[in-house]
């Protein structure tokens, strides 16, 4: 195994389906762990650290999105794939909002599966949040070539579902975005008492004078625009 392996823990019923996720990850160059249920996965992160999980929705004990609830409380920056032979609406519905990448029906296309393991793997420490396009590309460019990989949205609604999928990284956030305000997404960053890895920015001068402004540069970097690009790497940088 390489140093670079990605953890891979497989939570499924069917050991038909364990064995052979297994055989074709580990040929992929991943770690591979397998679990039967949630239980047996809860106890097998402990030790295994896993960055990636792919779990079935359907087992027996606990479902799959409760078993993934519970081992992201163990594992923050997990990244979960689920899969499933049903269609229930309120299941896939529930797994998305507990922040799968993505929600895969049985039986699996192994191509599509195997491309989504290499994407979650791959996480970006970067989510920059922007509905000025041009903007957006310029601090995409500048900090990708500082070797950094970047993920880039342009709603709030997209920025909320990336953090809920990958919580750990740093955020670059326009206050006001066209679904809501940048700053709504510290509340699913970290706790009052943690650091917040988060650079907001702004063309308003007054919002950054008024009450709510004030408040939040006592504890995040704020920037005017037009964007300093290099006292923004270096913010991220920190």
């Amino acid at each position: 195994m390489t140093e670079s392996a990605k953890r891979v823990l497989v939570v499924d019923d069917d050991e038909g389906i364990r064995n052979s996720l297994s055989r074709i990850l580990r040929a992929s160059g991943h770690d591979v762990r397998v679990a039967a249920d949630g239980f047996e996965a809860i106890d097998l992160s402990r030790t295994f650290d896993p960055h990636l999980v792919l779990i079935d929705i359907r087992m027996p004990g606990i479902d799959g999105v409760e078993t993934f609830q519970r081992l992201r409380s163990l594992s923050p920056s997990l990244a979960a794939i689920f899969m499933t032979a049903y269609s229930s609406s309120q299941q896939r519905h529930q797994a998305e909002e507990r922040g799968a990448i993505s929600v895969l029906a049985k039986p699996l296309q192994i191509d599509r599966l195997l491309d989504l393991v290499q994407s979650s793997l791959r996480a970006a420490p970067v989510l920059i949040a922007d509905d000025d396009p041009s903007l957006l590309k310029s601090m995409a460019r500048a900090i990708r070539a500082q070797g950094l990989e970047v993920e880039t949205v342009s709603t709030l609604q997209q920025a909320a579902l990336a953090l809920r999928q990958r919580p750990r990284r740093v955020v670059v956030a326009d206050v006001f975005l066209q679904d809501g305000f940048g700053y709504e997404l510290m509340r699913d960053l970290t706790s009052e008492q943690e650091p917040l890895p988060f650079v907001l920015i702004t063309g308003r001068s007054d919002w950054l004078t008024s009450d709510v402004g004030q408040r939040l540069q006592a504890r995040v970097v704020c920037l005017s625009k037009p964007i300093d690009i290099d006292q923004l790497i270096q913010q991220v940088n920190r």
